[in-house]
C-alpha cells in the first residue's frame, strides 16, 4: 500500500503511480485520461471523476497526482483507472498526516522533537553505541579522568565507564587530569 502524504505544500507529494498494460502485458504508452478514466474514492465514499491530473512517465507508468480536495480525508483512498485499450488498473493508498512546524498535523511538531531530544535525561537512555552521539556528547557534560595514559568517560552516574580512549601524552605540556562539571 501506498502513503500520500496531506498538508504539504508541495503536490509531488500526492503523486501516485499507475502502470497501464494490455492483456497480453505489454505497457501502453500515449493515453490521455479525461473525466470517466479515473476514479476516486475516499474512505470507501462514492466514487467520483479524478479532480487531479495525471502525467506520463514512460514504459506504461504514469502519475496521478491527486487533487488537494482528494487528499483531505486520513484513511483510504481508492483509484481506478478505465481506459480503452489498457486493463482496468486499481491502486490504494493511505492517506495521513504530516506535522507541520508550529502544529498542523496529528503528530509532533519539528520543535516539540528537537526539545524533546536536547532536554531527555540520558539516564533513560539504554543501548547507546560506541560511537553514538549521546557518547560524543558525555565527554562535555559527564564527570572524565586520566591515569596511566588513558581517557576514562563515565556515564551518567560518574562512577560507571562510558568509554575510554588511549592518550598521546607530552612531557614539556600542562597536563589535564580531571572534569567533573557537577
Amino acid at each position: 500500500m501506498i502513503q500520500l502524504i496531506v498538508n504539504e505544500a508541495t503536490a509531488a507529494r500526492r503523486r501516485l503511480p499507475l502502470y497501464m498494460q494490455n492483456a497480453s502485458g505489454a505497457p501502453v504508452t500515449g493515453l490521455t485520461f479525461v473525466a470517466g478514466d479515473l476514479k476516486v474514492s475516499q474512505n470507501g465514499a462514492a466514487q467520483a471523476n479524478h479532480a487531479g491530473t495525471v502525467a506520463e512517465v514512460g514504459l506504461g507508468l504514469y502519475h496521478y497526482e491527486c487533487a488537494a480536495a482528494e487528499v483531505n480525508t486520513l484513511g483510504y483512498l481508492s483509484v481506478i483507472v478505465t481506459k480503452g485499450g489498457a486493463q482496468t488498473f486499481h491502486a490504494m493508498a493511505q492517506v495521513i498526516p504530516v506535522p507541520a512546524s508550529g502544529g498542523g498535523g496529528t503528530g509532533p511538531t519539528a520543535t516539540e522533537i528537537a526539545d524533546a531530544i536536547l532536554t531527555r535525561d540520558w539516564t533513560a537512555v539504554t543501548g547507546e553505541a560506541a560511537r553514538s552521539v549521546l557518547n560524543a556528547l558525555r565527554f562535555l557534560r559527564n564527570k572524565w579522568s586520566t591515569a596511566d595514559g588513558t581517557l576514562t568517560v563515565t556515564k551518567e552516574d560518574d562512577a560507571t565507564p562510558a568509554w575510554t580512549a588511549a592518550l598521546t601524552t607530552n612531557p614539556s605540556a600542562d597536563r589535564v587530569v580531571a572534569m567533573d562539571p557537577s
